[in-house]
């Protein structure tokens, strides 16, 4: 005890001017304290201070109960140290250190006396052992307009899960009308939660959402159910199974198990909010198992497929994958300094009335590289072989068809560099051509079936692949040389890129004859000359260009422009235009640009220039302050594939340290703008 005089009355000291009382973490200052020792009872007045680890009070009076560790206390003012959370009340009492009650309360986490927000409530009862409030009669006020009255709630002090609603959402869609979600958390465990979600649509009728997470050492997985039984518009009963689990069950083995089911095609245009679900034509739901060696690996696959519009014909829906074995490896050792793999597939494909059968994909493979600091050669070979044993062959056509093919090739690259002074900036420049000749001699592969192979969309990595088609089902002929070139300018001390120009192209000493059915021989002596630019200009600008032109029908078959104008992760700007011939031309303008550390504005502009229509368009401004945010977007997109356009207004409120009302607007500011979700 300490004090500026002090005198004692039997058991009972009397303090004054700057009492301090202090006690296993627990301390008491005041003007004016007394201190019965007997009963251990402490009654502070004038200026009082309270505190306890976590707990900061002042107040007019107080009693302390020193050995229970209880207190009572007047007209206080709180402030919770950890979170920075505080508040005042008329009452206040303590049971134990990690227990307290107050009555005709406020909370916030807006510093200042006058805050941006708080709440108010007839009792609050601050459980810190499980860092959860309690609050009864509550008003929610934003600066002193009442916006919300609840009956009961409850909130975390540290943000830490608990079981309770959480705050509703609110939304509109031209699809949906009034969107109304209230969401029900259950922590069960640590480790184990579930979200209940009602939502009602206004033009479709009340839907049931759960989720069901789980998470351990070495595994975590999902259970998502949704369900809107009798939706209005569409007549009929609508519902989703999701299920995810992905672990490892030894030090060597894992594995993973992704499933959906939905009711029907429209469910995701209807029900969702993206565009990339809502074009889907097929589900995928796989699982796969995964055995690690110390140099080789083999997994196990099960694959199928939902065909979302059971309209689609046999011949467009994807093979089942039942099952699918696939072992990669390499020899630990390199005599001669040789490189030694093996790729094998074992997988048997299934479809309704189709050809179905299995199929063996074998690939060792050895290379070897020379090289010194200036310069590198690769020259590989590869022994192909291709089996297959088929169900449901046409008359005539052989059951076990097989293809053996060998695969040569040779890279070589040079590195040369030389200093440039370029604007004065003292930079290196970089020079390094790459050759890759090929060579697969011509096999007749048309007793092949088709079970997942595809044309390779051609970009800049097909010039340096073995094989122009993907899967196993067909392995491209060829005797080609490519020829590519890249030059970067560079900071000689950082090593930072400033600039990188990038040009290449295969030259063909021979037709390629292997196609896919229904496809031609490809006769051209050249393929599309690829070249790609990326540049920083000015401080905080950046642009980067790619082409493919055509030179035999001199025209460009793709193109893209982009540029990115950014000072920090508050502010920039991002324009695009991409360019493919006879399918799309599009035009795409996103940013966030920091008017005042208060106020921001958002955006998005996506046009498609072919057909005239407005794809995405996104405008909107966010105000910040420490302790709450507002996001208010008006957007306009397409759903569907069909054309179809759906208009909302999204509003969003998020009282720091509290919670959240409204639409979700932060992922759909992440979906849309590029740049968004690094700039929280």
């Amino acid at each position: 005890m300490l004090a500026d005089a002090a005198r004692t009355e039997g058991s009972r000291y009397v303090l004054t001017g700057n009492a301090l009382l202090e006690r296993a973490g627990e301390r008491v200052m005041a003007q004016r304290l007394s201190y019965d020792k007997a009963l251990g009872v402490a009654e502070a007045e004038g200026d009082v201070v309270y505190e306890i680890p976590g707990l900061h009070v002042e107040a007019e009076r107080a009693r302390v109960l020193t050995r229970e560790r209880q207190a009572e206390i007047e007209r206080l003012r709180y402030r919770l140290t950890n979170t920075g959370a505080h508040g005042v009340a008329r009452r206040g009492e303590q049971t134990d250190p990690l227990h307290q009650r107050l009555e005709d309360a406020t909370y916030t986490t807006c510093p200042g006396p006058r805050p941006a927000w708080r709440l108010e409530a007839r009792e609050v009862t601050l459980d810190r052992e499980r860092q959860v409030a309690r609050a009864r009669h509550v008003k929610l006020r934003a600066g002193s307009v009442p916006v919300l009255y609840l009956p009961w709630m409850s909130y975390s002090l540290d943000r830490s899960r608990k079981t309770g609603f959480l705050t509703p959402g609110i939304g509109h869609s031209d699809n949906n009308g009034i969107d109304v979600r209230t969401p029900f958390y259950w922590n069960i465990a640590p480790e184990r939660d579930a979200t209940l979600t009602p939502r009602y649509l206004g033009k479709r009728g009340l839907q049931l959402l759960g989720e069901y997470r789980y998470l351990g050492r070495r595994y975590q997985g999902e259970l998502n159910l949704e369900a809107l039984p009798g939706d209005d518009l569409a007549g009929r009963d609508r519902y989703l199974i999701g299920y995810e689990h992905a672990g490892w069950f030894t030090n060597r083995l894992d594995g993973e198990v992704h499933y959906r089911h939905v009711s029907d095609k429209d469910y995701f245009r209807d029900l969702g909010d993206s565009l990339g679900l809502a074009s889907q034509t097929h589900i995928d739901r796989n699982a796969r198992l995964t055995w690690h060696g110390g140099y080789w690996t083999l997994s196990g696959y099960l694959q199928d497929f939902q065909t979302l519009d059971p309209t689609l014909p046999a011949g467009t829906r994807p093979y089942r994958r039942l099952p699918q074995l696939v072992f990669s490896g390499l020899l630990p050792q390199r005599p001669l300094g040789l490189k030694t793999r093996l790729t094998t597939e074992l997988v048997h494909f299934d479809q309704d009335g189709r050809v179905t059968g299995t199929r063996l994909d074998l690939r060792p493979e050895v290379a070897r590289t020379w090289g010194a600091a200036a310069w590198e050669v690769t020259p590989r070979f590869v022994l192909r072989h291709t089996r297959y044993w088929l169900q449901d062959q046409a008359p005539g056509d052989p059951d076990t068809p097989s293809r053996t093919t060998p695969i040569a090739s040779i890279d070589a690259r040079l590195f040369l560099e030389r200093p440039r002074d370029l604007l004065g900036l003292g930079q290196m420049q970089t020079l390094e051509p790459r050759l890759f000749w090929l060579y697969v001699p011509y096999r007749d592969q048309q007793a092949l079936p088709v079970f997942d192979t595809g044309l390779r969309d051609f970009n800049d990595l097909l010039l340096f692949a073995d094989n122009r088609f993907s899967g196993a089902d067909r392995q491209g002929d060829a005797n080609q040389l490519t020829l590519a070139l890249t030059s970067r300018i560079l900071d000689p001390v950082s090593g930072r890129q400033r600039a990188a120009l990038t040009v290449g192209q295969i030259h063909y000493f021979r037709d390629r004859t292997v196609t896919l059915p229904g496809q031609s021989p490809d006769r051209r002596s050249a393929s599309n000359l690829i070249a790609s630019l990326d540049v920083r200009l000015i401080a905080g600008l950046q642009a980067g260009a790619g082409i493919q032109w055509d030179p035999f029908e001199s025209k460009t078959d793709r193109g893209s422009l982009r540029l990115r104008y950014r000072t920090d992760r508050h502010h920039f700007v991002n324009l695009a235009y991409r360019y493919r011939s006879d399918i799309l031309e599009q035009l795409d303008l996103s940013g966030l640009w920091y008017l005042t550390p208060a106020w921001h504005l958002v955006g998005r502009w996506n046009h498609s220039l072919r057909h005239g229509v407005l794809l995405e368009g996104l405008a909107g401004i966010e105000y910040e302050s420490c302790c709450w945010l507002a996001r208010l977007v008006t957007r306009s997109y397409v759903d569907s594939i069909d054309g179809n356009r759906n208009d909302a207004i999204l509003l969003q409120l998020e009282l720091k340290g509290l919670t959240r009302i409204g639409d979700p607007v932060e992922r759909v500011l992440e979906q849309s703008i590029l740049g968004y979700a690094a700039s929280h």
